[in-house]
């Protein structure tokens, strides 16, 4: 379901653009972001539950699929060429964490995708410097919580 939902945002993203040309109705936009919203809360209330009730061992195989899904989207993304490139260096960035990641954490559904590794090859030849930078992050931590060790 959530691939559905993210993969219909991705195409409402690219209607986006002819919406804000005035050639479409920008409702079909904000009834994507309602529904993306909406999807996202269920889906942290129902982490939430699992965890509170002991019940997390299927979360691990499921965030790495909705990750590698969504890194897909991202990657389709930028063969919008009316995308921004505020955009392209926010979805790069995103690319090269998810790349980094992959190579902090042995992730087997991600790294047996060869179209998948790929696209995370080709991140990290995009930004070499912000590659190293996310290399000496402290991954030992959570992410907002964690200091670079370099």
């Amino acid at each position: 379901m959530r691939a559905a939902i993210i993969f219909l945002c991705g195409a409402v993203f690219a209607l986006g653009v002819q919406a804000l040309a005035g050639n479409m109705n920008p409702l079909f936009s904000k009834q994507c972001a309602v529904e993306h919203g909406l999807y996202d809360t269920t889906h942290d209330v129902d982490t939430l539950h699992r965890f509170k009730i002991g019940k997390s061992e299927s979360l691990e195989a499921e965030l790495e699929q909705d990750v590698l899904l969504d890194a897909t989207l991202l990657n389709s993304l930028l063969k919008d060429k009316a995308l921004s490139e505020s955009d392209r260096k926010r979805i790069n960035g995103d690319l090269r964490l998810i790349s980094v990641m992959n190579e902090k954490f042995t992730i087997e559904s991600w790294r047996s995708d060869k179209e998948f590794v790929k696209v995370l090859e080709a991140a990290q030849h995009d930004d070499e410097a912000h590659v190293a930078k996310l290399r000496c992050f402290d991954w030992s931590q959570p992410m907002w919580v964690g200091k670079p060790l370099c």
